[in-house]
């Protein structure tokens, strides 16, 4: 293999025959899904979100913003809790259990969220801190950064406008603890999932927001000051308009052998595949953003988008469990995955790269099989029912066989890397992780359930979908009708 990448994805790989080798998970050792805060200083969000306790009284229709465009604290405050906030508590006082707004794999929430304040009415600039548990805002540094931000942005053109950057960071121990080196391929999926809120939520207060995985990565984390297993991965704007000729992914930089460590602690493949990636100065010529790949002829999915409201479904939202094998109508079929598809400005990955598949199992009107999705038009692939071998790279669990789809991401990742070089991963596993976020509210908003599935024998699921060995399954998701 050319690249140490796809080295790190074939070591991660689950195999039915080595599986029950990975060692048994030390309870007592779970990490807090937080971080714990010992300065005294915070700003407290709750203020601002009155709009929850009005949702079930609005109708459905939920909340609008009162100001859309302008970034404030009350925005900026219903934006964290968007992305990050807690929207239930189970459990009791010495062992209480944070239900979120987005889902993360195991409950273990490894992605932090940080803000760049440039110019925010109502809170001093410098950087914050989202405090989930704590419903409030931590300064970590004070005093304007907007020069920094630019360098850091690989000198992205800030609109003057712009009164914010969201980071989002990856802690890699909080995975670690339970999924071992395949922790890193969650912690992508984890971080796709809370910026598909964040983003979803700042288009709905109109802040145009435009997300940005090529940085600095050295540079940030100066800035951060964060833990020291701690690693940005994404930034994104927010106010005024973005420039959409600019990449939202750019290559990584060229690593000789010599910068490959020859020998890596146990634990420490999933640090070494993220920081072969790191842009530390300016590299070449970023990636370039054409038009959409290949076009495809098959069913042309119909039916209008649904009235989604994401504040509700954030609210609601909880991850399915157990599915009814029943069949769904092709019109809920249709609307969720026509709501669901990520916004262009909004893709990280080059064009052609992340490809999605439909495992059909029980929607009215599409036969059971394996389909292709191109934007709107289902491409249908092979025929045939497969809820057993859903089952069966599913880890053997009922929520695979028993969903009505299962939506697939894969990348041809030799040609990623290619394209993107060591920094390929991050992209396309946000870009997964993005989707099914919007997956996850919109079913919720069409009364059926999703679930995420981070854990499955990746060979097979190549197997089943008609697939090389080379192509990297990065992603699963499962929707149906809630047992």
């Amino acid at each position: 293999m050319a690249s140490f990448l796809e080295r790190y994805h074939e070591r991660t790989k689950y195999d039915p025959r080595t599986l029950d080798r990975a060692g048994v998970v030390d309870w007592a050792a779970r990490p807090k899904p937080w971080k714990e805060i010992t300065g005294t200083e915070r700003v407290d969000i709750r203020p601002h979100l009155e709009f929850l306790d009005n949702l079930q009284q609005a109708g459905g229709q939920g909340w609008h913003a009162p100001d859309p465009g302008r970034l404030d604290l009350a925005a900026l405050s219903r934006l964290s809790w968007f992305a990050a906030g807690v929207s239930g508590v189970a459990g009791d006082q010495d062992d209480p259990h944070l239900y979120r707004t987005t889902p993360s794999a195991g409950g273990l929430y490894p992605v932090e969220l940080y803000w760049i304040v440039l110019d925010v009415e109502g809170l001093a600039p410098g950087i914050w801190h989202f405090h989930a548990p704590g419903f409030s805002l931590i300064p970590v540094w004070k005093g304007s950064f907007l020069a920094e931000a630019r360098s850091i942005l690989l000198d992205y053109p800030l609109p003057r406008e712009t009164g914010a950057v969201a980071v989002l960071t990856g802690i890699f121990s909080r995975g670690s603890w339970r999924y071992g080196e395949r922790a890193y391929r969650r912690v992508l999926l984890d971080a796709g999932h809370l910026g598909g809120n964040l983003l979803a939520a700042a288009v709905r207060e109109g802040l145009h927001p435009y997300p940005l995985s090529g940085f600095r990565d050295q540079a940030l984390s100066d800035l951060l000051f964060p833990d020291s297993d701690e690693v940005p991965l994404l930034t994104v704007p927010l106010g005024g308009s973005p420039v959409l000729d600019w990449p939202r992914s750019w290559s990584g930089p060229a690593i000789p052998a010599t910068r490959i460590p020859s020998e890596i602690p146990p634990g420490g493949m999933q640090q070494v595949a993220h920081g072969l990636g790191d842009i530390i100065d300016l590299p070449g010529p970023s990636t370039v953003f054409g038009e959409p790949g290949e076009s495809a002829n098959g069913f042309r999915l119909s039916g209008s988008t649904p009235p989604l409201d994401v504040a509700k479904a954030c609210v609601e939202r909880r991850s399915c469990r157990v599915f009814r094998a029943t069949e769904i109508s092709l019109d809920r079929f249709s609307a969720l995955l026509a709501w669901s598809a990520i916004p262009r400005s909004q893709k990280l990955s080059p064009p052609g790269l992340l490809a999605t598949w439909i495992v059909a199992l029980s929607v009215e009107g599409i036969e059971p099989g394996v389909h292709r999705l191109h934007d709107d038009v289902l491409e249908p692939i092979s025929k045939g029912s497969l809820r057993e071998a859903c089952r069966a790279f599913g880890l053997g669990q009922d929520l695979a066989a028993d969903a009505a789809f299962l939506v697939v991401h894969s990348a041809p990742l030799a040609k990623a890397v290619s394209i993107l070089g060591e920094r390929a991963y991050r992209p396309l596993c946000m870009d997964a992780g993005h989707h099914g976020e919007r997956l996850n509210i919109a079913a919720q908003a069409l009364g059926l359930g999703a679930s995420g599935i981070g854990g499955y024998f990746d060979d097979l699921v190549n197997e089943t979908l008609g697939l090389d060995l080379q192509d990297a399954i990065l992603y699963i998701t499962a929707v149906g009708t809630p047992a």
